[in-house]
């Protein structure tokens, strides 16, 4: 996992800036080549093939489309900070392969990457 954390307001700058869904995808490839941030299937996947020994933290994932009404769409494509705007993370600490939650996107959390 990328070692940074970041709120839910995510850019990232290599002589041209860039924001949320692109720039999230863009800081997981500088870090590790040929890589993107993680979406929730993949890291249901992880937890099949029984590869999530190295996680112990949590991390934002990408959900996509909010499941319920209310503001929860990966904090806006993750371009938003507000505390009353959401996004989904995952909590590596529980047993079982840890679980997912949602929360306000004034909170900093690590990135997933996988390739």
């Amino acid at each position: 996992m990328k070692e940074i954390t970041y709120d839910g307001n995510i850019h990232f700058d290599n002589g041209t800036r860039y924001y949320g869904y692109k720039a999230v995808h863009r800081i997981c490839n500088a870090v590790y080549s040929g890589s993107h941030m993680c979406t929730a299937d993949e890291i249901q996947m992880t937890i099949v093939d029984q590869n999530t020994g190295g996680f112990s933290e949590t991390a934002w994932i990408i959900e996509n489309a909010p499941g319920y009404w209310a503001s929860a769409n990966d904090c806006e494509g993750y371009k938003n900070n507000a505390d009353t705007v959401f996004g989904a993370f995952w909590d590596f600490t529980n047993e079982g392969g840890g679980d997912a939650w949602l929360t306000g996107c004034n909170y900093s959390k690590k990135l997933p990457c996988c390739s």
